[in-house]
């Protein structure tokens, strides 16, 4: 084989490897940059969020993770209220708790209205938010003017404010009570719009 052949050959093998390997570089970028690998982790967030409100061992084997990891992973950046314990929880980026505190949900039958004022249970993003003045348009009824300072509304009736009256039973109309610190330091510090917000089980 002449010289000149073998050179030809040679770069041809060359330019084929780079042709190659630019492919490869290319299907990696696309498979990297597509919606579906993209949205890969908020599609299983999102399928263990709609799970929130039944917790089971079957679930955790189902998406292969321990308890604690499961927790953290749903809980990133949320704000959890337990109406059976009374408590909230800030959950941070790391899925760990950095506040918690009193809480006070809707009570089981409101007398004013004649029925139940639980609050919805379930996942919510903050829509709204209002300052230290802000106020109920609907309670009392009739009149309205509640103090619900520093409200943080996660749908259209129902918010996270700071209250005084915080007893040791759900007693509100629905919304979800904490200290007026606290919602102080939630609505200047955590809660943002699109916020989730998440109401366990009574």
């Amino acid at each position: 084989m002449s010289i000149a052949r073998k050179m030809v050959l040679n770069y041809a093998r060359i330019a084929s490897g780079f042709l190659l390997l630019s492919i490869i570089n290319i299907a990696i970028a696309v498979n990297l940059n597509s919606p579906a690998k993209s949205n890969n982790a908020s599609v299983l967030e999102q399928r263990i969020i709609t799970e929130l409100n039944k917790p089971s061992h079957d679930l955790i084997k189902k998406f292969k993770l321990s308890r604690t990891k499961w927790l953290h992973f749903a809980y990133r950046n949320t704000f959890v209220f337990n109406p059976r314990k009374l408590r909230w929880y800030a959950y941070g980026s790391n899925g760990r708790i950095i506040r918690s505190g009193r809480a006070v949900g809707g009570a089981g039958y409101c007398r004013d209205i004649k029925r139940s004022c639980r609050t919805p249970v379930g996942s919510f993003r903050v829509q709204r938010k209002g300052g230290p003045g802000c106020r109920s348009s609907r309670y009392p009824l009739g009149r309205g003017g509640a103090m619900m300072s520093y409200c943080m509304f996660f749908s259209k009736y129902y918010a996270i404010h700071g209250s005084n009256s915080l007893p040791g039973r759900n007693a509100s109309h629905g919304c979800i009570r904490v200290s007026p610190s606290a919602a102080r330091w939630l609505s200047h510090n955590f809660i943002r719009i699109g916020t989730r917000v998440v109401v366990l089980p009574y």
